[in-house]
């Protein structure tokens, strides 16, 4: 038998029991074990790289219980919400809920198109690109961008065919600059720090944006890495997160569903 604050779990098919303290307890901010993970590993005699995907899977577990949980109607009272949505696991199944929304909506770039398929229109697309990561044109359907009059976001490297493109429907392609490269290394911090730094949203609601499946393990770990940076800038409760799971959330986000989120706009 094993006491109760002990967790039972499976990984690469060997059976585990851990404190459970140690998986109530975030990576640190760079995305590595706390000492006292670091510690549990080495007592048994499993990788460092082998703990993160543990805790890691264990924090998207609960966060998941958590957010299934929340029932009860979530009041937020702000003057300028916007929606963010990404491309995390199941992130279509949350996004229907928004059919119909008169908040403002920002879309990665690679959910765009589905959105559209959806009937949701975003008010804007943003797009990130790195040195070594370029996008491609089968994100865009410049058509249907035209069409509804979509603004799209590019970085300060986004590569010049975008802007062409646009250009021959024409539609301007907007450069955000308001951030350093060494903040973001993703389409979902750009989009957010987008909607907090230009638009000048007050709370943010982030649908898709759990960024973690098991099955991938970790890469995610440097987006997690990068938006606790991030989150800790921030005032507690500018995030609501309306997506069940993900790793990337503390007490500072509110939990909802979007079907339980009342917004009080005030002007």
């Amino acid at each position: 038998m094993h006491p109760h604050w002990c967790v039972y779990l499976v990984h690469n098919s060997l059976k585990f029991y851990f404190p459970f303290f140690l998986f109530m307890t975030h990576l640190t901010a760079n995305g590595h074990l706390t000492q006292s993970q670091k510690d549990e590993a080495n007592k048994l005699n499993i990788t460092h790289t082998e703990m993160v995907d543990i805790v890691l899977q264990r924090l998207a577990d609960e966060n998941e219980k958590r957010v299934k949980s929340t029932k009860s109607t979530v009041v937020v009272d702000c003057k300028s919400p916007i929606i963010v949505i990404g491309h995390g696991p199941d992130w279509e199944k949350e996004a229907i809920k928004i059919k119909g929304t008169k908040i403002p909506i920002i879309a990665t770039d690679v959910c765009s198109i589905p959105l559209l398929d959806m009937g949701i229109i975003p008010t804007y697309i943003c797009t990130y690109e790195e040195a070594l990561k370029r996008i491609n044109v089968d994100l865009f359907d410049f058509k249907r961008i035209d069409e509804h009059s979509i603004q799209v976001i590019g970085s300060t490297i986004t590569r010049e065919w975008l802007e062409e493109e646009l250009d021959k429907i024409g539609m301007d392609l907007y450069r955000f600059s308001l951030y350093s490269a060494y903040e973001i290394n993703n389409v979902g911090i750009f989009s957010c720090m987008f909607a907090e730094r230009m638009l000048k949203a007050d709370k943010v609601i982030l649908i898709g944006m759990n960024s973690w499946d098991s099955v991938k393990w970790n890469p995610y770990v440097n987006w997690y890495s990068s938006w606790r940076k991030y989150l800790n800038k921030l005032p507690d409760k500018f995030f609501i997160n309306c997506t069940q799971g993900g790793v990337l959330y503390t007490g500072k986000v509110l939990e909802s569903d979007f079907n339980n989120l009342v917004i009080n706009r005030y002007a």
